[in-house]
């Protein structure tokens, strides 16, 4: 155990704690969950604190812990940028819009037309307290929340894929209302995407 004993590092404290932590809430798993889908995450994630620990111990013997542990911890700040990066999101905020519905409209090429918020760490914020429609470039943001407005009194949201050059799809958001309406819904989309393009 001299090994783990001397020469602390950033990896080895943190690799023992999800090791330290991890093999109880595995055996807690086991015994619940009878897909063992919880207990295949954790011991994947322990498989990795372990993959770590065992390269630290093999950089401590040509670096010291300190620097070896401030190359750890711009892997970890690389590693949480690059998560952040992959699953940043837009939020498009209609809470103050009168419109009675909205159509979002994802895109293949056209530029994002809104005017764009920075949100910690790398989401952005677009208020649209007018218009009802807006174009999203479907490759820039994977992940996309809506804030409807409050007077909706409830929501409803429909989906249409597009054979167009330019348009990959269309989205509805509207109150509740538009639940039974489908044909109208499907209507007010392909109006949407009309306008939106170019003569």
């Amino acid at each position: 155990m001299a090994i783990f004993s001397h020469k602390i590092t950033l990896f080895l404290v943190l690799g023992l704690l999800v090791i330290g932590i991890g093999i109880p809430y595995a055996i807690y798993y086991s015994r619940r969950d009878a897909t063992g889908m919880g207990v295949g995450v954790l011991v994947m994630i322990m498989l990795v604190a372990g993959v770590a620990i065992a390269l630290d111990r093999l950089a401590v013997r040509f670096a010291s812990p300190l620097w070896v542990s401030v190359g750890e911890l711009a892997v970890l700040i690389v590693a949480m940028i690059s998560y952040s990066y992959s699953s940043r999101t837009i939020t498009l905020d209609l809470s103050a819009n009168p419109s009675p519905y909205f159509v979002v409209i994802w895109t293949n090429d056209q530029p994002e037309m809104l005017v764009f918020q920075q949100r910690f760490p790398l989401n952005k914020v677009a208020v649209v307290s007018s218009g009802t429609v807006a174009l999203l470039n479907q490759d820039v943001f994977s992940s996309t929340d809506v804030k409807l407005p409050a007077q909706w009194n409830g929501q409803f949201s429909r989906g249409m894929t597009l054979d167009h050059p330019r348009f990959a799809s269309a989205y509805f958001y509207g109150p509740e209302a538009y639940l039974n309406k489908p044909a109208e819904v499907d209507s007010l989309l392909k109006q949407a995407v009309r306008e939106a393009t170019p003569n």
